[in-house]
């Protein structure tokens, strides 16, 4: 089974509520964050992309405050990985030449 999960056959269940919320909150977050770079993605000129921009400005800007969390923490995120991996590229090299 571990095999498979390995594999993306299936993926792992989290064990108790709190990470399986977690979890849940994480992918909820990547999709939104998702969908709001499709739409500026598809909106490229004229008053729909400004009627979008002045969305992103109301209440004194929160919904931009609110995407820089998420940058913020997806940026961290994204450079913790490439540090592993960078580390686990050196060991492997250093395992092959060695």
């Amino acid at each position: 089974m571990a095999f498979v999960a390995f594999m993306g056959k299936i993926d792992f269940v989290p064990i108790n509520k709190n990470e399986k919320k977690e979890r849940y909150q994480e992918e909820l977050e990547e999709r939104i964050v998702s969908l709001i770079a499709s739409l500026f993605g598809g909106i490229l000129k004229g008053s729909r992309r400004e009627r979008l921009l002045s969305k992103f400005v109301e209440n004194e800007c929160e919904k931009i405050d609110r995407l820089m969390e998420l940058y913020m923490r997806y940026s961290n995120r994204v450079k913790a990985k490439l540090t592993g991996l960078t580390s686990l590229n050196l060991m492997i090299w250093r395992l092959h030449f060695f």
